[in-house]
């Protein structure tokens, strides 16, 4: 608590607790919330999302303190990161800190937590930051926090610019980033069929095909990824299974009144004339 804020500082552990014991639970009864918690603040509310990376790293899994007010009580959390340390049973929180172009106080705070970081080990935080010289304070935020839940998922994408990866190879990726963040994200429907069409695109049809088999045995439902199943079939010369894929597709685009039934009806129809 600070003498000039009187009655309206203070009780970051209380305000924790209630996010721990009565928010989270209430939320999780509502909604299908992922056991994965990132916190996001900016300015006052930056402070606490640093307070939380820096102390309460069981409770949550990635921070995002956007132009946060470190400058508060004398830098006091800043002091207090200098002797603090990470559990080590669990994977650091993944902590994003920016700061727009911001003087006095707000700048000196940020340069003095970014030298108390860069002297920690590696293991004791995971952090990045990143300066955003034409924001201004208000305007910080929105980029803030676009580029925070960026960093905060680097890595996430298996297959960037033209490289490809088998299934086997996209398994492993994710288990590895699974040890690096300490949760398991399972593959979207999106994921299987980027990177299984991308795989068959780019010449390894096998490769394709066997992500897309995968998809489809976990997300039988997708019409997307039957039809695009059907796709790498007939690139793979296998015009009965292309054909049996599409009718599901077909099938399920119809159920679920598909805004791409109209393609993948003209797959459909393609396909049947070709097999007659």
């Amino acid at each position: 608590k600070m003498e000039a804020y009187a009655d309206r500082s203070g009780g970051a552990e209380q305000y924790t607790q209630f996010l721990q014991d009565e928010l989270m639970p209430a939320l999780q009864k509502k909604y299908r919330v992922s056991p994965y918690t990132v916190v996001t603040g900016h300015s006052l509310s930056g402070l606490y999302t640093s307070y939380l990376a820096t102390h309460h790293s069981d409770s949550i899994n990635a921070a995002i303190s956007v132009s946060p007010s470190l400058w508060w009580d004398d830098f006091a959390l800043i002091n207090d990161i200098k002797v603090a340390e990470q559990e080590a049973e669990k994977p650091a929180v993944r902590w994003f800190v920016s700061m727009a172009n911001e003087p006095n106080e707000m700048a000196e705070s940020y340069e003095r937590l970014l030298n108390v970081l860069e002297a920690k080990p590696e293991s004791a935080f995971n952090w990045e930051s990143k300066q955003f010289p034409s924001e201004t304070h208000d305007s910080t935020p929105l980029i803030g926090n676009v580029e925070g839940l960026k960093s905060v998922f680097r890595g996430f994408n298996a297959v960037p610019n033209i490289e490809i990866k088998s299934l086997e190879q996209l398994q492993a990726f994710y288990a590895d980033y699974e040890k690096t963040v300490g949760y398991d994200f399972p593959m979207s429907v999106h994921q299987y069929n980027v990177y299984g069409l991308k795989a068959a695109y780019e010449g390894q049809v096998d490769w394709g095909q066997a992500i897309l088999e995968k998809g489809v045995e976990v997300f039988d439902q997708s019409e997307i990824l039957w039809d695009s199943l059907a796709t790498v079939y007939s690139m793979n010369d296998n015009g009965t299974s292309a054909l049996k894929a599409s009718n599901k597709a077909v099938q399920l685009a119809r159920e679920h009144q598909s805004k791409y039934i109209s393609e993948i009806e003209a797959q459909n129809s393609d396909l049947k004339s070709r097999n007659k």
